[in-house]
């Protein structure tokens, strides 16, 4: 590179809207102090006026469902109808309750891993409610239309909520204006205008299953959002269940883009065939008087949450050309792979890094920002490839810029891949990279590669820290394809190989380096497929301890008592069992047993100088012990101590040998 050559990192920032991004939604469990508050006023509309009872029914407020589990306090045995407050002739003229409870919400999967057949037949007559078009919830002879159109010749019942939960959310863009933030509108309405809030995106993707004949049902709620327009960052929320036989209740939030699952940042109220059940129910009885409700407010504070979560798919990616000029197109390629026997969709969208542009029409809006994601359908144990066409800006002529691209879930997931661009390198047009993508969308597509590659890995359940372990994998390949340079690899450790049609083997050594139970994951991958097994092993040390802290005397007198003290410490991870600790010496041998050594352990002998012999006296500490397949380990140390006594009591000791 000449003098005037300079490297030039851009800095990337990952432009994701926050109310797609909620930030508790990345925690497995969350456990929340849910506080719900409301206030009235009693209007007298004539000097004579007077009440005699008020009931006000909180209908809205956490149920408990298989995600999440409410504790109601001070509440025993609530109503079915909701939690009942109650004033018996009161005076006053403004009036509120507030109801509290601890709430545990869970992120689960929903493992839909059989496909349901569609259209659906044989329902029970109870969710025949849930089919019926309501006031808000409508079905117009557009919207039964749109439904026809979408579930056209597909069978699979999971397919056709993902289309009619993506056709509402690339068709109707997130709006906050007064109309439909301040009051429901209806299906057809929001079809015809285009915008819409959480309440009406749930209203059409309704509308859309029960025109199919598919039970659906509207949940209100409250989830968490670090939306800027929000004065609050936990609001008032509406998502949709849909029911698959067999499964139950499926809950689409189509707003959030979580198709048949909800993260733990969302608290469930009620459910109901529409969202026109009130929040709070009042009844009252009096004469000449009116009741005047004010705004329910819902707090919630977090107390405690789980671990992150991540989702159960792996994202690979690669880019066309890692070196390109400027004003010059590339292409990101993902590809994604749903290793589980059930579906799941993947949300994800494209970096947006400073110099460079993502060059697509975006079909999706949230308050009128265009949102570059990509949503992709995984069927069980399937691979999708997904496509980003960008492109640099005109940049400085004397700089080479490494550009960032990261493709990225919000639940922790991402991948990355950086190329440089400089004035002399190569340019790719807008029309050569769409047709290399159109001819490798026609290759990847003729055959999902995925489903015709299996991979089964093994390998021994125990090893020994720096033991080599070698896992074995046989790739079976159904296809009559050989794929070249395949990359078989577990952490830095690969083999590449080709993979033939039939039964192919490869294996993979590694050194047992760390304690305890490993997982490890093995890919075999290459740029058509990608497959990945697990193994799960044991690495063990080997059984160790120590005697340490020793003490003792060196010159003993006649008839005087002594101790010799010490510990037994464990060095291995592994633990000692059935161990023998012994003291002997010439005169004596003293044993003690214990069953095994899990923390340091103190020992004692005792000792008498008339019991020893004149002079010098050695003693050996000799423990014996196993490890937990039944082999023998031995430690041991040597003192001496010397037995100071005179002529007469060194005859004396020379007796007591034969005595004692």
């Amino acid at each position: 590179m000449n003098q005037n050559s300079l490297i030039l990192l851009i800095l990337f920032y990952i432009l994701i809207s926050p109310y797609l991004v909620p930030a508790y939604s990345e925690y497995g469990f969350l456990l929340s102090n849910v506080s719900i508050n409301n206030d009235f006023d009693v209007v007298f509309e004539k000097n004579s006026g007077y009440i005699e009872i008020i009931n006000a029914t909180l209908v809205s407020y956490p149920r408990e469902d298989i995600r999440q589990k409410p504790d109601l306090i001070n509440i025993e045995n609530p109503d079915p109808d909701g939690i009942v407050f109650f004033w018996f002739k009161p005076l006053e003229r403004h009036y509120e309750f507030t109801f509290n409870s601890i709430v545990e919400t869970n992120f689960i999967e929903n493992k839909i891993d059989k496909k349901i057949s569609f259209p659906l037949n044989d329902l029970d007559l109870s969710l025949n409610q849930y089919i019926q078009p309501t006031e808000i919830i409508d079905v117009t002879p557009e919207i039964k239309s749109i439904a026809e159109s979408l579930s056209q010749d597909e069978n699979d019942l999971f397919v056709v909520e993902y289309k009619f939960a993506e056709y509402v959310r690339k068709n109707i863009e997130y709006d906050l204006s007064t109309i439909t933030s301040e009051s429901d509108q209806k299906s057809s309405w929001v079809l015809e205008n285009k915008i819409g809030v959480c309440d009406e995106l749930t209203n059409l993707f309704i509308s859309l299953n029960r025109a199919a004949g598919i039970p659906a049902r509207f949940v209100s709620g409250v989830a968490y959002t670090d939306l800027s327009v929000f004065d609050d960052p936990w609001v008032a929320h509406a998502w949709a269940e849909v029911y698959f036989p067999g499964y139950g209740w499926i809950p689409y939030d189509i707003t959030y883009g979580e198709y048949a699952f909800i993260d733990a940042a969302h608290i469930k109220m009620s459910d109901s065939i529409d969202g026109k059940i009130p929040s709070v129910k009042y009844q009252y009885s009096g004469k000449n008087i009116d009741l005047m409700p004010g705004k329910i407010n819902t707090e919630v504070n977090v107390l405690q949450h789980g671990e992150k979560i991540s989702m159960p798919y792996a994202i690979r990616t690669s880019l066309y050309d890692y070196t390109i000029g400027f004003n010059s197109y590339n292409i990101v390629q993902a590809d994604v792979t749903n290793s589980n026997n059930y579906y799941f969709v993947a949300d994800l969208f494209l970096s947006e890094t400073n110099g460079l542009r993502i060059i697509e029409e975006s079909k999706e809006k949230v308050l009128g920002k265009a949102i570059h994601r990509k949503s992709v359908l995984l069927k069980p144990r399937s691979t999708e490839r997904i496509y980003w066409i960008i492109r640099t800006d005109s940049l400085e002529r004397k700089y080479t810029y490494k550009f960032p691209v990261v493709v990225y879930d919000k639940f922790n997931n991402s991948a990355e891949e950086i190329f440089d661009s400089r004035e002399e390198y190569n340019i790719i047009s807008k029309d050569y990279a769409e047709s290399i993508i159109n001819s490798d969308k026609e290759v990847f597509g003729n055959v999902n590669v995925n489903n015709m590659i299996d991979m089964k890995c093994d390998v021994m359940k125990e090893f020994y820290v720096n033991d080599s372990i070698k896992v074995n994998c046989v790739v079976e390949n159904r296809n009559k394809v050989t794929y070249k340079n395949t990359s078989i690899c577990l952490k830095e450790y690969c083999q590449h190989v080709d993979i033939n049609y039939g039964i192919n083997e490869a294996s993979i050594e590694l050194k047992a380096t760390s304690i305890g139970l490993h997982t490890d994951t093995i890919r075999a991958a290459n740029k058509l497929f990608s497959k990945i097994s697990y193994v799960t092993y044991n690495v063990k040390d080997q059984v160790d301890l120590d005697i340490i802290e020793l003490k003792y005397p060196e010159i003993v007198a006649y008839n005087e008592d002594f101790n010799i003290s010490f510990k037994l410490t464990k060095k291995s991870h592994a633990i000692p069992v059935n161990i023998s600790v012994a003291l002997k010496s010439e005169t004596s041998t003293d044993t003690i047993m214990i069953d095994k050594l899990i923390q340091d352990n103190s020992f004692a002998f005792n000792g008498n100088g008339k019991l020893m012999k004149p002079n010098t006296n050695d003693y050996t500490i000799e423990i014996r012990y196993y490890d937990e397949s039944g082999i023998m380990h031995s430690e041991s140390k040597s003192i001496t101590i010397k037995n100071k006594s005179n002529f007469f009591q060194n005859l004396a000791l020379w007796f007591n040998r034969f005595i004692y």
